[in-house]
């Protein structure tokens, strides 16, 4: 597998990857104010390499795994499709959705690695075999897997995941970000000096 970045310039990787975004889409890849380029919580290499692989996965591109990053546990067959994924948030949780139109709940497989959500699974084709000639296919059948960053704050203590209806719904319990003030007690003393 070829590399399209360098992967040993994590700056250099991110400039590269904007730049690709401008020009598929005409505009700037958006970022959250409240936050830097990469969340100061999450390792850079994993960081930068989720988004890459996303990117390529978008274009239909072979992925990409940049040197350092964790290798997904039992990840034999390469993906070939990437099902939408919304992401909200809100003081109290993270919710993700994403649609899986066709795909049986026992084909599917939802985990954790560090702040990252990995879901991945399989839409097999429907309505092939037994001398059945297509004339047409247009959805997109095979495995899948998609790399999710959480966003700071995530619990992963506290995950319930639902697949209803072809989506699968992942509710994530989120630490407060409002700041933790504790008032202290000022004494009166009459030491001025610094215990040793």
């Amino acid at each position: 597998m070829q590399a399209l970045v360098d992967p040993t310039n994590i700056d250099k990787t991110i400039s590269e990857v904007a730049q690709i975004y401008r020009a598929l889409t005409g505009t700037e890849i958006q970022h959250d104010p409240k936050r830097g380029e990469i969340p100061p919580e999450q390792d850079p290499v994993v960081f930068v390499s989720d988004r890459l692989a996303q990117l390529r996965g978008m274009l239909g591109m072979e992925p990409y795994v940049m040197p350092g990053a964790p290798q997904m546990a039992g990840a034999t067959t390469m993906p070939t499709w990437a099902p939408p994924v919304d992401l909200l948030e809100s003081e109290q949780e993270i919710v993700i959705a994403i649609d899986l139109p066709g795909v049986k709940q026992e084909e599917l497989s939802v985990t954790t690695i560090d702040h990252m959500l990995v879901v991945k699974g399989e839409r097999r084709p429907f309505g092939l075999g037994n001398g059945v000639v297509p004339r047409g296919i247009e959805r997109v059948f095979g495995p899948f897997q998609r790399l999710i960053t959480l966003p700071a704050g995530a619990r992963l203590d506290s995950v319930d995941a639902r697949f209803q209806d072809g989506v699968l719904t992942i509710h994530i319990a989120r630490e407060s970000t409002a700041p933790r003030v504790k008032k202290l007690e000022v004494r009166e003393t009459n030491e001025r000096r610094v215990k040793q």
